[in-house]
């Protein structure tokens, strides 16, 4: 017969548990992360259905949908280059836009640092004549533009 030592076998199987809470709790984590992230998603689509829409209505010309850019940046005197992806493209008359449209109350502010870089990099990097800030949940659309000196 073998002897356990009783100390050593609740060591063992305290780290059993553990492993065994780790793993439990870790998955249903990445259950979440993931419903998390279709829910945003599909409040992401809604935003810009909605948006496109509005700006329809409003007179706009919808020229395209999830537009793919790419915007070279030379850093040291190497070029990179980063991808970009913008909701809308629209136009009305001669002028045109890109649009970002936003649903969270806060990020859908010209005052929030990050949305006003995303502006900018969208104007130079699409040669729009300006940018249009849609904040899909009030319906509102912000024409900015950033003169260039």
């Amino acid at each position: 017969m073998i002897h356990i030592d009783p100390l050593w076998a609740s060591a063992l199987l305290t780290v059993v548990i553990a492993m065994l809470v780790h793993f439990v709790l870790r998955g249903l984590q990445r259950r979440w992360d993931s419903h998390r992230r279709r829910r945003l998603l599909a409040r992401a689509r809604q935003g810009e259905s909605r948006a496109a829409h509005l700006l329809a209505r409003l007179g706009y010309t919808i020229e395209a949908e999830q537009v793919q850019g790419c915007w070279p940046v030379v850093v040291q005197g190497e070029l990179c280059e980063f991808s970009l992806r913008a909701d809308l493209l629209v136009r009305l008359g001669k002028r045109r836009y890109v649009v970002e449209v936003k649903t969270g109350n806060r990020v859908a502010s010209i005052q929030h640092g990050p949305t006003r870089r995303q502006l900018l990099e969208y104007q130079l990097a699409y040669r729009a004549d300006g940018v249009l800030l849609v904040d899909s949940g009030r319906g509102s659309v912000l024409e900015v533009e950033f003169p260039l000196r």
